[in-house]
């Protein structure tokens, strides 16, 4: 690895309490959001790893509330597995302080940094290999869920004002649309006239939670199947990354996100249409996974919601991608011209194939709910 072109960041990242020589440093895979980087450490010959994310402000205003929800998690799950709570193998991120015992710097010039020790051992998928990783992945977020039942609720606060709420979605499309900022509606008259039919059931899981029909409960809020390390050894689920979402919500927000990850056997940003459609055998391994570690505790009226929770998130995404492209791409990421048309594509995609799959998914969660569907 080379680190001459990285001399501000090195600097930065000295901030951290980290023991030894900086070695290594390297750009490293990452979403839409943040930027990350990884390094490598050595002290008396033993090599360690990190990871240095520069926070994105502009989504993460509150970076002291962001920081402050994803130390009580990792805390929690660190005493929970410290206590034998916890399956063989299963660990937790591990957030490194500051020198000054902070858990995230501020340059005045380079924005906001944290520092995650890297979790070895581990390898994700951007694609859901097959459908034992469907199942692991699931059992894994659903573990994740019930192991944070006992923390207290109302010291997690939403780092992103109404995340989970689709008709806020919604409001911020039918602005996008009467704006026009980049003069693209002409265009994409289809895509928008399909968000439209879609508006009342892509809703139906926030108005379940305001009519308290549904429990609000701690939820990870961004379970792309991509958030879920596997033991590079034994194969196993064992860690849930990029916890920057958790947040009070709805279980079905984090079921049908990743069903709408995982179940689709093709990149988010899938062009060819034709290849985008929903694994009935995957999402069969998905609702017997999540059920198994959370059957326990999760109601009849969560249950009810299983089939058409993936639909929502991913009408509920889709409406977001192509909001942002109606704005001119001012959220996510993109790396080509249409990026997030493609991707808004995409998820109406699954939405329709999860539309023509509806009977056989009922049927699914209904033999999985054991009597509570």
């Amino acid at each position: 690895m080379k680190t001459g072109n990285f001399k501000e960041l090195e600097q930065i990242i000295q901030g951290f309490a980290i023991k030894g020589q900086l070695c290594g440093l390297e750009p490293f895979k990452s979403g839409h959001i943040n930027q990350t980087y990884r390094s490598v450490w050595r002290e008396d010959g033993v090599e360690k790893r990190f990871i240095h994310q520069r926070i994105n402000h502009d989504v993460f205003r509150d970076v002291e509330l962001l920081m402050a929800n994803i130390a009580l998690v990792t805390e929690h799950l660190a005493k929970a597995f410290a206590q034998g709570k916890g399956e063989p193998g299963e660990r937790t991120l591990q957030l490194v302080p500051t020198r000054s015992r902070g858990s995230f710097l501020h340059d005045a010039q380079h924005g906001y940094w944290r520092t995650y020790v890297f979790v070895e051992g581990m390898e994700n998928f951007d694609v859901c290999p097959d459908s034992v990783h469907a199942f692991q992945a699931a059992r894994a977020l659903g573990r994740f869920v019930a192991l944070l039942r006992d923390i207290d609720i109302a010291r997690i606060k939403e780092p992103i004002l109404r995340f989970q709420d689709s008709r806020y979605r919604y409001e911020d499309f039918d602005a996008a649309i009467k704006q026009n900022k980049a003069g693209r509606i002409a265009s994409v008259r289809e895509e928008i006239d399909f968000a439209e039919t879609q508006r009342v059931l892509a809703c139906t899981l926030i108005d379940s939670l305001r009519a308290g029909k549904i429990p609000l409960r701690l939820t990870h809020a961004d379970p792309k199947f991509n958030n879920v390390l596997f033991d590079s050894a034994t194969k196993q689920a064992a860690c849930i990354v990029d916890l920057d979402t958790c947040m009070p919500g709805t279980i079905l927000y984090d079921f049908g996100d990743l069903v709408r990850s995982t179940a689709v056997p093709a990149a988010e940003d899938e062009r060819d249409l034709s290849k985008v459609h929903m694994s009935m055998e995957y999402f069969e391994a998905l609702v017997k996974g999540y059920l198994e570690a959370t059957y326990t505790f999760v109601t009849r009226e969560e249950v009810e919601l299983f089939a058409i929770a993936p639909r929502a998130l991913a009408i509920t995404l889709g409406v977001r991608f192509l909001t942002d492209y109606l704005n001119g791409d001012t959220y996510f990421r993109v790396h080509r011209e249409g990026h997030n048309l493609d991707r808004a594509r995409a998820q109406f995609q699954i939405a329709r194939s999860m539309s023509a799959q509806e009977s056989k998914m009922r049927e699914l969660v209904q033999r999985y709910g054991r009597g509570k569907s």
